[in-house]
C-alpha cells in the first residue's frame, strides 16, 4: 500500500516536468503513468481540466490523450496498445476504464456528459471508434464493446467477427449495467433500461429495455434531476 501511494505521489509530481505532458491550468492529483520514451511521440494534453486517481499506460507511438474544456477524468484509467490512437474527454465528467488496442482508433466523450463509476470501453481494430455525444448520462457499470476482442474465423481462416464502431448520440441515458455491443448506433434523447444488452441500432427519442434491447415506447425524452411527481 505504501509503495502504491509512493508511485502516485512521484508520478503526480514528475508529470509536470515531463515534456510528453502539455499542461495548461491543469489540476493533476494521484496519477500514475507509463507512456513510453519521448521518441515514441505519445502525448497527454490537459487544458483547464482535472485528472485525478487515474492510471495511464501507453505502448506504441503517436498516441494522444486530450482532456479539455473543464473536463474531469477521475477514478479510472486508460490503456493503449498500438499507434496513432486518440482519446478525447471534452468538458465531461468521466469515471471510465478504457482498453484500446489497434491503430488509428478514437474515443470521444462529449461536453456535459456524466459517466458514472466502473464504466468500461473496449475498443480494438484498425480505424475503429467510439463516440459518446454531449449531455449523456451513464449509470454505473455500463460496458461498451466495439470489438469481440478475440478472432472467430470460418474453417478457411476468413474472419467472421470484425470490430465495428459504437456511436451514442446526444443526451442518451444508459441505466445501470447496460451493455452496448459493436456496430450499434443509439439515437439522441433515448433511454435504455438497466441491465439491457443493446445489439442493434435504437432510434432517437425512445425507451428501450431487455436482452436484447427492444423499443418499448417512442416519442419520449428524459431530464436530468430527480423526479418530484
Amino acid at each position: 500500500m505504501v509503495r502504491k501511494y509512493f508511485h502516485y505521489l512521484t508520478d503526480t509530481i514528475t508529470c509536470r516536468f515531463n515534456r510528453q505532458f502539455s499542461l495548461k491550468k491543469a489540476n493533476m492529483k494521484w496519477i500514475t503513468y507509463n507512456i513510453g520514451d519521448p521518441q515514441d511521440n505519445n502525448c497527454i494534453k490537459v487544458e483547464n481540466s482535472t485528472v485525478t486517481h487515474t492510471s495511464i499506460n501507453i505502448t506504441g507511438k503517436n498516441n494522444r490523450i486530450i482532456v479539455r474544456n473543464g473536463a474531469k477524468m477521475f477514478f479510472g484509467g486508460i490503456k493503449i496498445i498500438g499507434n496513432d490512437n486518440e482519446v478525447v474527454y471534452d468538458g465531461c465528467k468521466a469515471m471510465i476504464n478504457v482498453f484500446m488496442k489497434g491503430n488509428g482508433c478514437k474515443i470521444t466523450v462529449g461536453r456535459g456528459s456524466l459517466i458514472d463509476e466502473s464504466t468500461s470501453i473496449v475498443l480494438m481494430g484498425q480505424g475503429n471508434r467510439v463516440e459518446i455525444g454531449e449531455e449523456c448520462m451513464f449509470a454505473e457499470k455500463v460496458e461498451i464493446w466495439a470489438s469481440d476482442t478475440h478472432l472467430i474465423t470460418d474453417l478457411q481462416g476468413n474472419p467472421l467477427n470484425p470490430s465495428k464502431p459504437v456511436v451514442i448520440g446526444k443526451h442518451v441515458w444508459l441505466g445501470k449495467g447496460v451493455n452496448v455491443m459493436k456496430g450499434v448506433t443509439i439515437g439522441e434523447h433515448t433511454t435504455v433500461g438497466l441491465g439491457s444488452i443493446v445489439t442493434k441500432d435504437l432510434p432517437p427519442h425512445c425507451i428501450a429495455a431487455g436482452s436484447p434491447a427492444k423499443v418499448v415506447r417512442t416519442g419520449t425524452d428524459w431530464h436530468l434531476g430527480h423526479t418530484n411527481i
